[in-house]
């Protein structure tokens, strides 16, 4: 209320001090007795002390009308002056853009150099709580990289980020170098090593998606995620195949997840399974898995439990006719072709990841992948969808929401995965003390990719670096990211006639903080920095060998090199061959 009050009184005292004064005035001249308008300005002098001797406004009909003509002719003038105002925007006329300074970057930089997320060589930002009275200026670790083919994406910020050692890391390793550059140096500051070689799957811890199934949930997380991603690029596929496929698919993984047993709980039984469907036009005809799910019906029944999932989703398959149902069967065998493959089964017949433990100690998993070959990179997919799932149903088991050990992912060559529900998931996962660096070549690959959701990813990365590249769109979003600043332009005349004459004139114009050429053409050494709150920097490209950690990297002694054959070693494993034996188990 009284804010209210004092808005009034701020808008109202003009008109009440006009009103006043226009009273007693008109008061004073009422009080002189005469018609002569000379004679009672005259003596006006000598009526205004009577008028006055009396505080309180006239209430005769002279005086306020008087007060009230007063108020109006004010109200007018003030009207008036609105209208011909004129807002100046001195020197921002076109555009506010300019570069940032370290000074309002300060509170966001935590004063320990090893706590922060390396940007550039100059800009860091702090992974710890913001200081007291500062909560406001709060952004999410969440950091959008984007830089062309050579632009320094591993040299300049997943290397120096690796070597801050203030979190768990799961990296995306394109080729598997990081892992051997970094690897020692992870273990030396005493990081558990887990790594899944998509490449070299002889060279690879296993990793096996049922052993971390908890509920059909998951069940249907695992099979939406390798249905998407085993998809033929360029081909939309039949929906209501797909779909069924979708749900045959789940029947099976799901039936596996409940019945088996701990060495035959992985996708190669699902496979067997799936082997052992046989159709055949005979209404009366029933294969083995059909006599499996009998009988896991009838058990429950007898147990007086509810059907099963499995059972449930199976019987949908079972309603297709022979036809369609080879054709579901065809879509299936499709999109799990990969599976087959020998050092594939090897690679998911058991589990050494253990990556449920990860956020309560500091781990650094690598993912190794090709890119060049996208064929496998559906397993990291899964994987990716399981390990957000497992995090944040983690850190629900904590008092404050949130893991012990802060969780970052570094997703090198983010646009060769799909991972479902991804806008959903990067909104969500601040709270719980997990952030993620999706590392893109062009922002149109998050485009093809992700489609709609792509500027929902792009929002939930308070942070965005700049490594270089050319690619028009992505320049283009930089640019007007940027804004546009006011200059001064000079313009100069010349007449050539019999007189000569020149002139110079000078006005104000708006151009981009950056143009698309500019950006285009930028220093290999330079890059963009846009953090939340902040004006843009443009800076020097982070220099990893200025790290105190650097000298514990293979880039610095070759002798530093992470040993995978040795490392599998110590954990009694061999190098898988192509001879070794894989089990089937037989059903029916």
């Amino acid at each position: 209320m009284p804010k209210i009050l004092l808005k009034i009184v701020k808008q109202g005292w003009p008109y009440t001090l006009a009103f006043y004064f226009a009273n007693k005035l008109t008061e004073a001249f009422v009080i002189i007795r005469s018609n002569d308008i000379m004679v009672k300005l005259q003596n006006l002098d000598k009526a205004l002390p009577v008028a006055f001797a009396n505080p309180l406004p006239s209430i005769s009909q002279e005086a306020l009308l008087g007060g009230f003509v007063a108020v109006f002719a004010v109200f007018f003038i003030v009207q008036n002056a609105k209208a011909k105002k004129k807002k100046f925007r001195e020197g921002i006329e076109h555009g506010s853009a300019t570069w940032g300074t370290l000074e309002e970057l300060e509170p966001l930089v935590d004063p320990d150099f090893s706590k922060n997320i390396i940007l550039s060589q100059t800009e860091r930002l702090r992974m710890t709580p913001m200081p007291k009275g500062m909560w406001q200026r709060t952004c999410n670790k969440n950091v959008l990289v984007v830089g062309g083919s050579g632009s320094g994406k591993t040299s300049s910020f997943v290397k120096p980020n690796l070597m801050q050692c203030h979190s768990s890391y799961i990296i995306t390793d394109s080729k598997g170098q990081i892992l051997q550059e970094c690897g020692k140096m992870l273990q030396k500051n005493g990081y558990n090593i887990r790594f899944l070689d998509l490449i070299d799957m002889g060279l690879s811890m296993r990793y096996n998606p049922l052993a971390y199934v908890k509920s059909d949930k998951d069940v249907r997380k695992i099979v939406t995620t390798l249905m998407v991603n085993t998809k033929s690029e360029g081909t939309g596929g039949d929906s209501f195949f797909e779909d069924s496929a979708s749900i045959l698919l789940t029947a099976l993984v799901s039936y596996v997840c409940l019945e088996a047993g701990p060495e035959e709980r992985n996708l190669n039984t699902v496979l067997d399974l799936l082997n052992a469907i046989e159709l055949r036009d005979d209404p009366k005809w029933k294969n083995a898995v059909d006599l499996l799910m009998e009988k896991l019906e009838k058990r429950y029944q007898a147990q007086n439990k509810a059907v099963p999932f499995c059972v449930k989703q199976y019987r949908k398959f079972q309603q297709a006719g022979y036809k369609t149902g080879q054709s579901i069967l065809a879509t299936v065998n499709a999109h799990v072709a990969p599976l087959e493959l020998d050092e594939v089964r090897n690679l998911i017949s058991k589990d050494e990841l253990a990556i449920d433990t990860v956020g309560d100690e500091l781990t650094a998993v690598f993912i190794v992948t090709s890119d060049t070959d996208t064929s496998m990179n559906f397993l990291a997919a899964i994987f990716y969808t399981q390990m957000f799932n497992l995090l944040c149903e983690k850190a629900k088991k904590y008092p404050n929401g949130r893991l012990p050990v802060h969780v970052r992912f570094i997703l090198d060559e983010f646009a060769q995965l799909k991972i479902p529900n991804f806008e959903i998931l990067i909104s969500v996962l601040r709270s719980r003390e997990i952030s993620v660096a999706p590392i893109l070549q062009t922002k149109s690959q998050l485009r093809a990719v992700y489609k709609d959701h792509a500027e929902t990813i792009t929002g939930n990365c308070d942070s965005f670096l700049f490594l270089g590249g050319k690619e028009e769109s992505t320049i283009k979003d930089i640019s007007e990211m940027l804004g546009r600043e006011t200059i001064d332009s000079r313009g100069t005349s010349e007449n050539t006639g019999r007189d000569k004459s020149f002139g110079q004139s000078f006005q104000r114009i708006g151009r981009e903080l950056m143009s698309k050429d500019e950006i285009a053409s930028m220093d290999g050494g330079k890059c963009i920095v846009q953090i939340k709150g902040c004006r843009p920097f443009f800076s020097q490209k982070y220099n990893l060998t200025k790290h105190k950690n650097y000298p514990l990297l293979s880039d610095s002694n070759p002798k530093n090199a992470f040993d995978v054959k040795e490392y599998l070693a110590s954990l009694g494993r061999v190098r898988a061959r192509k001879s070794d034996i894989v089990e089937v188990i037989e059903v029916g």
